[in-house]
């Protein structure tokens, strides 16, 4: 459990940068935002999503594992002094992963016995399972047959690091998913020895209340076969008619009774807990943090493990402490089952005509008791924002009943990635995707994963007052060629004005001490230049920048077209072709496309690098909610690879085709629910061609829901409902809800000019047919 101090405090895959056109140059921002005493160094290059050490079983130090969202397994044998990896496990372009969207590669666990255990040599990872047609997203995917998201260990072998597919073991399979997104995916030994996995919703909220299916929940399984433990909240020893829904496709089997749930459900409600953080100091229970991104309001972080079995936490009624998508409507829970986040936070820029652009809440972690000064406690990150926070528990601040309301605590920055979005393509360079302390030496170090080319950080504690360097250079920026001198200029500083020391790797093989050294190479390519400076005390700092030698191919994108707009479920043809620097054809299999979905300041990954000249994307996507619509779009890119390794890459954005539909109801100012977000009427709000549009009306007393007038004259009587977005209209598209006014309630029915639900208005009353 968190423990504060009355003291004051200081304050998916990733793609790598590459450059079109011409030489590439990255003028480096301001360093780390760290108080004194901290400082970061780069650990790893790899791509990653998360990482754990475990034992090394060839030497007596730990090992750092990654995991890639669409690669596999790699290895550092030696974090502390290199930055040398090698793949332990390839699933890269195989039938394994799928991988579109945010699928693929999500965790990786160790069993608390490895290597300790004879014989115990369990990896653990969780991943979404292929299936054919899975690129096809939700709108060829049924809810019953659609991909899983699997828990499976591997063996490893001791003597080589390499993990054994031929080992695996299937532990757990998720309810089958048709989204893309909110996979959940975090993964945790507890101190009970259990294993504990998270689930997001899928997209498919309407599930997430419903115990017959494990989408927005965390599970708790046993490790060794993914049984369900006896003292789970709904196993059959507490009365339950529970099922291990895992044997089943993810669900309660057909024959169930009606009151049968999933027994390895432990807690539900969650829209995408995307990390949960164990508390070490805890040990005779569990007891863990859950960071639960948000929608468009609201971020959390909620308590979660032995004293929270079997409880709700809300979602898709609450977001954050409030109604979902509200500031104001914040009442108490009136179920006591329910659990409100301890921490909250408001995304910023709300703004209704652009949507909400920033908060996600991804990963959190307990700062090791002794390591660091005592007012550090608890940190987490934000993705969007792309820093880490302390958080700090203020009393005086609690408002529970403010609007907004205020949480008892508060968020101070600690770290501040310093990756800019300069990248065309990557821009979720530098946004965290996860945290936590490992070995250092003699003691521990926080480790950050994080999206671009400096992708594992690790933040130690050195206690000195004085500064550490800042490391920065320039390249000349033109396009360099075979044999070209280059002059490389220092632009690094020290605060405190001391000397520094240069060590300068320029890729090839060649390095220096220079401060500002001249360089040749010998042979086209990209080189990684990088530059470590060392201050009189040790410090040491590092910026790393890839330069291209020699003249990039010529990659051009013949369809989708400029200007180009799409409709949802519409065929998408990705053509192109390239030619090298000779004007050579480059081969097919060296061309490679993918896929970005962009929402507001960052974006969700659609489809993964594929090898082809020519590709179909089908379908094209919806938005991911109701205000995505405003700000969304598709960002195609292509990569062309010459002989020499040289990449460019070329990219077309394709906005979708938007369709401006009036929301109404009879009488107006009714609250109707349009793509999950309540909205009151009249509003015209803005939509995509093609979009099947969830829609719910419901009773507001004295007014009762009678129908939906369709725009074809029908009427739909359910509360619930589809509407198809049209793709050609004359008239701008009209959703209306229609209500009536019950006979029970005492008001004017003539006053109201609203229709009586039974019988007729006589007398300004609704009478029953007959007494009129």
């Amino acid at each position: 459990m968190l423990h504060w101090s009355c003291s004051c405090a200081f304050v998916f895959r990733f793609v790598t940068f590459l450059c079109v056109g011409g030489l590439l140059t990255r003028k480096f921002p301001a360093p780390h935002a760290l108080p004194l005493g901290f400082i970061a160094e780069t650990v790893s290059h790899d791509s990653a999503v998360s990482a754990v050490f475990a034992p090394n079983p060839r030497g007596n130090s730990s090992m750092l594992l990654l995991v890639s969202k669409d690669e596999g397994v790699r290895v550092l044998e030696n974090p502390d002094e290199s930055k040398e990896s090698m793949v332990v496990l390839d699933l890269a372009n195989r039938e394994f992963l799928c991988v579109n969207g945010e699928r693929g590669l999500q965790a990786i666990a160790v069993h608390p016995k490895f290597n300790v255990q004879e014989g115990n040599y369990w990896i653990y990872l969780f991943y979404t399972e292929f299936k054919q047609l899975c690129m096809l997203g939700r709108e060829h995917e049924d809810k019953t047959v659609g991909p899983r998201n699997i828990v499976a260990r591997f063996q490893m072998d001791p003597d080589t690091l390499m993990i054994d597919e031929g080992s695996k073991e299937e532990i757990w399979a998720s309810t089958p998913g048709y989204g893309r997104n909110h996979n959940g995916g975090a993964m945790a030994f507890g101190a009970d020895g259990k294993l504990w996995i998270t689930m997001g919703d899928n997209n498919d909220v309407e599930s997430v209340q419903d115990l017959k299916n494990t989408l927005g929940t965390i599970i708790r399984v046993n490790p060794e076969d993914g049984s369900v433990p006896h003292d789970n909240p709904f196993s059959q020893k507490n009365g339950y008619k529970s099922y291990l829904c895992s044997q089943f496709g993810g669900r309660v089997p057909p024959h169930a009774p009606a009151d049968a749930v999933c027994g390895e459900i432990f807690a539900y409600g969650f829209r995408n807990p995307f990390r949960i953080s164990m508390d070490p100091t805890v040990t005779d229970k569990v007891m863990f943090t859950i960071q639960d991104v948000g929608q468009d309001t609201w971020e959390e972080i909620s308590e979660g493990g032995t004293n929270y079995a079997g409880r709700n936490y809300g979602w898709p009624t609450a977001e954050g402490v409030c109604e979902q998508g509200s500031v104001s409507a914040c009442p108490m829970p009136q179920d006591p089952n329910v659990v409100e986040p301890f921490h909250w936070y408001m995304h910023r820029d709300r703004n209704i005509s652009t949507g909400f652009q920033g908060g996600c809440v991804t990963a959190g972690v307990f700062v090791p008791e002794g390591i660091w000064p005592s007012n550090y406690k608890y940190l987490f990150a934000d993705f969007t924002f792309k820093e880490v926070y302390l958080l700090l528990k203020r009393r005086q601040r609690e408002c529970r009943n403010c609007i907004p309301p205020l949480p008892g605590t508060k968020n101070s920055t600690f770290y501040r990635s310093p990756q800019t979005n300069q990248d065309f393509t990557d821009l979720n360079a530098g946004r965290i995707t996860d945290l936590f302390f490992g070995p250092f030496g003699e003691t521990q170090a926080l480790y950050l994963v994080q999206g671009g080319d400096d992708t594992v950080i690790r933040i130690r504690y050195t206690g000195s007052l004085k500064s550490p360097p800042v490391a920065d250079f320039l390249v000349p920026e033109q396009n360099l060629e075979v044999g070209e001198v280059i002059q490389f200029e220092k632009r690094s500083t020290d605060e405190d004005r001391g000397n520094l020391t240069f060590e300068w790797n320029f890729g090839d093989g060649s390095i220096s001490n220079e401060k500002n050294p001249l360089h040749f190479y010998e042979a086209p390519g990209q080189y990684r230049v990088t530059l470590t400076v060392i201050d009189e005390v040790d410090q040491a700092q590092q910026r790393s920048q890839t330069i291209i030698v020699g003249e990039l191919p010529n990659a051009t994108i013949v369809s989708p077209a400029l200007g180009d707009e799409f409709e949802v479920g519409q065929e998408i043809i990705l053509q192109g072709y390239a030619l090298d620097s000779l004007g050579n054809n480059i081969s097919d299999s060296q061309i490679e496309w993918e896929v970005q979905q962009h929402h507001a300041d960052h974006y969700h990954p659609f489809m993964s690098r594929t090898n082809s000249t020519d590709f179909v994307l089908d379908p094209a996507p919806g938005p991911e909610d109701f205000f995505a619509a405003n700000n969304s779009f598709l960002r195609v890119i292509m990569y062309a690879t010459d002989s020499y390794g040289l990449t460019a890459e070329v990219y077309q954005d394709v906005k979708p085709k938007i369709v401006m539909i009036e929301a109404d109801s009879f009488p107006s100012g009714m609250v109707i629910t349009v793509h999950g977000w309540k909205i009151t009427t009249p509003l015209t709000f803005a939509s995509w061609a093609n979009l099947d549009v969830p829609l719910e009306a419901n009773d507001q007393p004295p007014f009762i829901f009678s129908h939906w007038n369709n725009t074809n004259g029908d009427k739909i009587t359910t509360k619930r409902r589809i509407f198809k977005v049209p793709t050609s209209y004359s008239n701008r598209p009209l959703i209306n809800a229609v209500f009536c006014i019950d006979s029970a309630f005492e008001h004017n029915c003539t006053k109201l000019q609203v229709e009586c639900c039974s019988g007729t208005c006589v007398n300004d009353k609704c009478g029953l047919p007959g007494n009129s």
